[in-house]
């Protein structure tokens, strides 16, 4: 931006290049007038660049451009945390307080029979009781002034499903019964303060004690105490307000209450002297308690109303009792509580706005051939009529020689006005170089020869690799890659596609990240197939793989209308839930898979060899045949093919009848987080493109689930489709019996042959279940 220096360097190139030829070097050379004229134009330039970046990234007046995300759309998350899940919960209109745990089972136990090697409802002494993980349950208290407990529980079920996470499910959800506290205690106050105050303030820290409200601060107050937007927005984004995880943990849910917390919070206002006596009672209990007051667990504990209680508490000043007036204790105490509920607005101010730039008209450009003096005839005054054919020639030379700079300072400029496009997500634009019309510059029209009528700038491959490189350089910003997937499909054509791809997801990233550990609602029975109501950790893999995430059809698609994709099942919503009706046959789940015959090898007569229709095993694993006349007992398989393996006994072959197998030391559990993907085996056979699918599942799919893969061909995808299709009508049915569940569940595990084949592509170091240790499998 220094002119001086510009035109100081200038001169010493012109002295480097022409040596002896040039020794004038005065302004009213023409050749240091054009060097200045460029030297000018240049500093414009840098002028322009200096701009503050919101400057140079706004947008013109009236586009509506998106250029970044905000804090509250990519530092959120979905609910994870069981202190997620109760801030989610306590942001529902009519919750005050709530609480998850998790449990085994919901209604039945369930038992694994050492045996039969199958699911059982029935305990036997050679049965082993199986614990379901992932499965919670959450208590609720509501504000008092909520009548309608049925909707405000519908509210809830709506809310958690909406935000449920992979292989979990609310169990049981429930509005807590209230448990009445009573509080008989003699206080001996000080002279000269109003009773009726002090009772309304002694009520009003006991009832906010035993069931309290949790604050909603706004981001304003959370900014001014320290807090950085990092530690604002971690969690989900409520609606009315924020909630400070430190307060959120002391609102634990209470064992006990401690006659002496309710003496120190007595004792703490201003007017009260001592406390000659305290107990506690509940109305679940006729029995005073002087040191600590049990609480049912099932209950929300919650202080009688004013009315009731101001008949057991006794104010005294010295010796003598004083007398109550209710009315205006009453008056006192709703004073206290307007002043202490802090209403939040659900149009306060919760994100942190993006900085508005001021629009430069980075792109404005004025032709150099302007600034030159007058005399030069090539300005838009241009030369008088009465000038001579050579004094005009010479003057069009001298423009056409300008040209070049003009053409290049101008599309400096346009490169500038776009690189808020070269940095954008928002639109699937491929060009990168971009230019500007210069046909106003004073001679351009006739020097040129410039075709009004000609085409639009067109994107080449170049601007293919640059715009790839681009649109790397922002995902690369949230520690992503599409590095496996560019290589896969690295050329012109497919480039472009690849670009697509990534426009899509940089679009949608906030749900893809934020969402990636996300459930599908299986409440919502708004639509079943052609939806968007998938898990987020399906979307993310499809748009890193670029193939579609809704739920379709796949199994009637051709060649000509070719639908890509998958499908997810979680297996813990394929869990019993109902035993009624199974007293006769109580296994409901067999872990064998059938073995129709053994033949003798031609090997040797200590190798039998076994058919069992697409087995699914490989060699040298470990299976437990059962349930034959002669070979039950553990063995090592050996020359596997695609519907036989081979065992090696110690008797020989013997003519046996049918038989099963199961695999040793696999989870006995096939319901707690675990994941079925099913693929059509007809649209994945690059083998290439099946690793890097193996590679970005295993590299997206949370710590703690097992995946299992199917590829299934047409008939079998027919087969699994009808009955997945018909499991999903039946679990977004509220009115669907337990029989119904149980039956279209029970399909759905045969139809993927869920706990009979172990289908895992890539080998799994383990998974992690809550309440339990890290099990290797």
């Amino acid at each position: 931006m220094n002119f001086a220096l510009l035109r100081q360097e200038g001169i010493k190139y012109i002295e480097r290049l022409a040596g002896q030829l040039w020794t004038d070097y005065n302004t009213h050379d023409p050749g240091i007038t054009i060097l200045e004229q460029l030297c000018y134009a240049i500093t414009d330039l840098s002028y322009r660049l200096d701009f503050e970046i919101k400057d140079l990234l706004a947008p013109s007046s009236g586009e509506n451009r998106k250029q970044f995300f905000t804090a509250r759309e990519i530092l959120t998350v979905n609910p994870l945390t069981i202190n997620d899940y109760r801030k989610l919960l306590i942001d529902i209109d009519g919750v005050k307080n709530a609480w998850l745990e998790p449990i085994k089972n919901r209604q039945l136990p369930i038992y694994y029979d050492l045996i039969l090697h199958t699911l059982s409802f029935k305990a036997s002494d050679f049965t082993e009781e199986i614990n379901l993980n992932g499965l919670y349950r959450v208590m609720v208290e509501k504000e008092k002034d909520i009548s309608d407990e049925a909707s405000l529980l519908e509210k809830i079920k709506t809310k958690l499903n909406q935000h449920r996470n992979l292989c979990e499910d609310f169990a049981l959800i429930e509005i807590l019964s209230i448990e009445e506290i009573t509080i008989k205690a003699d206080i001996e106050v000080d002279e000269g303060f109003d009773i009726n105050e002090l009772m309304a303030k002694i009520y009003f820290g006991l009832d906010n004690f035993i069931s309290p409200n949790l604050q909603f601060f706004t981001l304003k107050e959370l900014l001014d105490r320290g807090k950085t937007p990092e530690e604002i927005f971690e969690g989900f984004p409520l609606e009315h307000g924020f909630l400070d995880d430190e307060q959120l943990e002391s609102f634990t849910k209470k064992d006990e209450l401690h006659t002496s917390d309710l003496i120190r919070i007595i004792l703490d206002i201003t007017g009260t002297k001592t406390v000659r006596n305290i107990t506690l009672a509940s109305d679940k209990s006729s029995e005073l308690e002087e040191w600590a007051l049990a609480l049912d667990r099932n209950l929300t504990p919650q202080l009688k109303d004013i009315d009731s209680l101001v008949n057991n508490i006794t104010f005294y000043k010295g010796q003598i009792p004083c007398n109550l007036n209710l009315a205006k204790a009453k008056t006192h105490l709703e004073l206290l509580q307007r002043q202490n509920t802090k209403s939040i607005s659900t149009t306060q101010i919760k994100d942190i706005p993006i900085p508005q730039g001021q629009y430069r008209e980075l792109s404005d450009y004025e032709s150099i051939q302007n600034d030159f003096p007058a005399n030069y005839g090539i300005g838009e005054l241009g030369l008088p009529a009465s000038a001579s054919p050579l004094r005009k020639a010479q003057a069009k030379q001298l423009q056409a020689y300008l040209m070049f700079f003009d053409r290049l300072l101008a599309n400096y400029f346009a490169q500038l006005e776009h690189a808020k496009d070269l940095f954008s997500f928002q639109d699937k634009n491929k060009i990168t170089y971009f230019s500007q019309d210069i046909s106003q510059i004073p001679g351009a029209v006739e020097i040129l020869k410039i075709d009004n009528n000609s085409s639009a700038v067109q994107w080449n491959d170049i601007d293919l690799e640059r715009k790839n490189r681009f649109l790397n350089h922002l995902i690369a910003q949230y520690c992503e890659k599409f590095t496996d997937y560019s290589l896969l499909l690295y050329n012109s054509i497919l480039e472009e596609k690849l670009i697509n791809h990534k426009v899509n997801f940089l679009q949608n990233y906030p749900q893809i990240s934020a969402g990636r550990g996300k459930a599908f609602n299986y409440t919502d029975s708004t639509q079943v197939w052609d939806t968007d109501n998938v898990s987020g950790l399906k979307k993310r893999i499809c748009s890193l793989i670029g193939i579609p995430y809704k739920r379709q059809t796949l199994a009637l698609s051709d060649e000509s209308t070719k639908t890509e994709g998958f499908h997810i099942v979680e297996h813990i919503l394929l869990r019993p839930y109902s035993s009624q009706n199974s007293e006769d046959n109580p296994n409901f789940l067999n872990f064998g898979q059938h073995i129709s015959e053994f033949q003798s090898s031609t090997i040797s007569n200590k190798i039998v060899t076994c058919v069992s229709q697409e087995h699914g095993l490989f060699e040298n694993e470990h299976i437990q045949i059962f349930d034959t006349d002669n070979y039950n007992g553990i063995y090592f398989v050996t020359n596997v093919q695609q519907n036989t393996f081979d065992i090696e006994i110690e008797t020989g072959f013997v003519k046996s009848e049918e038989g099963q197998w199961v695999q040793v030391d696999r989870p006995l559990d096939p319901y707690s987080f675990q994941l079925s993907f099913v693929f059509p085996d007809w649209q994945f056979q690059n083998e290439n493109f099946r690793k890097l699918i193996y590679k970005i599942i295993s590299a997206e799919m949370p710590a703690h689930i097992t995946p299992y893969f199917h590829w299934l061909d047409k008939s079998k995808m027919q087969y699994f489709e009808r009955y997945y299709t018909h499991w999903l009508n039946t679990i977004v049915d509220k009115n669907a019996t337990p029989e119904n569940l149980k039956s279209t569940s029970n399909n759905l595990i045969k139809a993927l042959e869920i706990a009979s084949v172990d289908i895992r592509e890539f080998n799994v170091l383990g998974y992690m279940t809550i309440g339990t240790d890290f099990v290797v499998s």
